[in-house]
């Protein structure tokens, strides 16, 4: 059998790679699970995998997006041994095909770059909420084509994802402000002229997961009639139909407020992401 470890193991290089993302890595994580196996049915291979990803999904407080990845990959597994005549040739192909994942991330991301260059006009002002690789990728291009605009960034609370962002853009060149998350609606008023986010899942009704804070500055913008694009690729998507809030699951983060100063009756909601509807 696969020693737990193992894929825990795999999943955080894969994941510490610069361009990596948690669905990325799981795929990856995935594909050297199958490698190792020593299963010689499907059926053994499947168990394999469910004992792989039961532990990515639980080792990870963040888990829409490794769920996702586990899904597709299981999907994918089912699928190919369903049609195979030759069980060492499909599992050969099924490695072959996991490697060359993150190859077709790139190909994803050039895709919506290209359906994202209209949106980008010269001396626009954008506002970004959290650190998104899609949305640098897009901001990056029109760098490359000469376009001459502004990005207002978030701090991105909890964890401070908005100084990663400023950072990247910097180093491409990138006018930045900088603002308080609570800051949003002022500068949105008035300053902002389009909104991208990226996401971390995409759920079955068309809304999306992402960064907490990105449900109420799609209902700022949308009071300001001001854009809201979200930048994702298609293998975010997943098989979940929120409601409401309460119908993802609790993504706590470390939390960046000093608990010991509080009131020890004081409860501490520090979630990581939520859900904005379509």
């Amino acid at each position: 059998d696969i020693q737990v470890p193992f894929v825990v193991e795999q999943f955080k290089q894969f994941a510490a790679a610069p361009d990596a993302n948690e669905v990325v890595a799981t795929i990856q994580a995935l594909t050297e699970v199958l490698r190792k196996s020593r299963a010689t049915t499907t059926m053994g291979v499947q168990a394999d995998l469910d004992t792989a990803s039961s532990e990515l999904i639980k080792g990870k407080e963040s888990s829409i997006s490794i769920k996702s990845g586990c899904e597709l990959f299981k999907r994918f597994i089912t699928r190919m041994f369903r049609d195979a005549q030759d069980f060492e040739e499909c599992k050969a192909k099924l490695i072959h095909r996991g490697e060359r994942f993150k190859k077709s991330t790139v190909i994803s991301r050039l895709k919506i770059v290209n359906h994202a260059k209209p949106f980008i006009t010269d001396d626009c002002t954008i506002l970004v909420h959290g650190y998104s690789r899609v949305v640098l990728a897009v901001l990056h291009n029109a760098v490359s084509n000469n376009k001459r605009f502004k990005v207002v960034v978030t701090e991105s609370r909890p964890d401070e994802a908005g100084i990663r962002m400023v950072k990247a853009l910097d180093d491409m060149g990138v006018p930045t402000v900088f603002i308080s998350d609570s800051a949003v609606a002022h500068y949105l008023a008035n300053e902002v002229d389009v909104v991208f986010v990226g996401a971390e899942a995409v759920v079955e009704n068309g809304g999306i997961v992402n960064k907490i804070g990105t449900y109420q500055i799609s209902i700022i913008a949308n009071t300001f009639n001001k854009p809201f694009y979200v930048a994702a690729e298609s293998y975010k998507f997943t098989r979940i139909y929120p409601l409401n809030q309460k119908d993802i699951p609790y993504m706590g983060t470390k939390s960046l407020v000093e608990v010991n100063s509080l009131p020890s009756s004081t409860e501490v909601w520090n979630a990581g992401s939520d859900f904005t509807p379509p």
